[in-house]
């Protein structure tokens, strides 16, 4: 199968980064700080659960629904890796073997099954075959989106931001169409369907088209709008393809989102509480145990 060219293939490397300006070196050691998506979201939901994560690294384990997403994930990346170089596609067996490692792998980097974070699932044994079941729900689905083609899988970029930090990120899946450019995929797992909107409130999509527009535009290639699709499968097997196109400004809305986080993160505060948020709860919060509004709340219903 003939290898397929594309503008991004000039600036990302063997191991499908994206670093135009050369900045790896500075970020791997600590001269740059990374801004990610994950941490404008969480910004904008509670910026102390940010300032926390910071304080406590270590101390937020995983969730079985992350484990779940992070296995079926490994599974995912096998067998479009098999499509992207034109392999055959993987034995069913073969991928549960990957799912099922992956699985280990994060329960073990939890420090073990007493201090994952349970809630729909109860053994890893679930876990296994949850993360298994969403692969055969998925497969059953149309793999990519017809006339596109794989160009990167788990391709991250880094970009320069502003003083101090760097825009990163690792898109799931990138596609590619001679006649309509480049998309994005990112594979989510689910417990139950998202509600209406929830694609349309997380930067994800924009600050990835922000910066994949921007290293393209260094060898200068005018990429024009990027749209980002969430494939979302859900543990009951409902799959649904939700897409969401960036624009000027909703990029510049969620950049001001991440300069306040950054400034915040740069300063070691303000720390605001936003306890009016519905994730602002034990269940949701790795920080309910540290929090003032966790405290606040154990004292209010002894």
């Amino acid at each position: 199968m003939p290898a397929i060219t594309h503008p991004l293939d000039q600036i990302m490397d063997e191991k499908g980064v994206v670093d135009p300006h050369g900045i790896s070196a500075d970020v791997f050691a600590g001269r740059l700080r990374n801004m990610r998506q994950s941490t404008i979201g969480s910004f904008a939901i509670c910026p102390t659960r940010v300032h926390y994560k910071q304080v406590f690294p270590d101390s937020y384990g995983g969730s079985d629904s992350t484990i779940i997403g992070t296995a079926y994930h490994a599974g995912m990346e096998h067998v479009l890796f098999a499509e992207m170089i034109g392999e055959d596609r993987p034995k069913q067996e073969d991928v549960y073997v990957i799912v099922a490692d992956a699985v280990d792998d994060e329960v073990m980097k939890c420090g073990g099954i007493e201090l994952v974070s349970w809630s729909k699932m109860k053994s890893v044994d679930q876990l296994k075959d949850m993360a298994c079941r969403l692969y055969d729900f998925r497969m059953s689905h149309e793999l990519i989106p017809a006339g596109y083609h794989i160009v990167g899988i788990e391709t991250t970029f880094r970009m320069p931001w502003i003083l101090g930090w760097a825009a990163t990120g690792t898109i799931d899946l990138l596609l590619w169409n001679e006649r309509q450019g480049y998309r994005i995929v990112d594979h989510k797992s689910a417990g139950r369907a998202w509600d209406t909107n929830k694609h349309v409130k997380t930067p994800q999509p924009h600050w990835y088209a922000k910066w994949v527009r921007a290293a393209l535009e260094t060898i200068g290639h005018d990429s024009g709008p990027i749209p980002m699709d969430f494939e979302v499968m859900t543990y009951a097997g409902k799959y649904e393809r939700r897409t969401i196109t960036a624009t000027e400004f909703t990029e510049d809305l969620w950049n001001d989102k991440a300069l306040i986080a950054a400034q915040s993160m740069t300063n070691d505060g303000p720390w605001f509480q936003n306890i009016d948020n519905n994730l602002c709860s034990a269940t949701y919060c790795d920080a309910w145990d540290w929090c003032p509004s966790g405290q606040a709340y154990r004292i209010a219903t002894k």
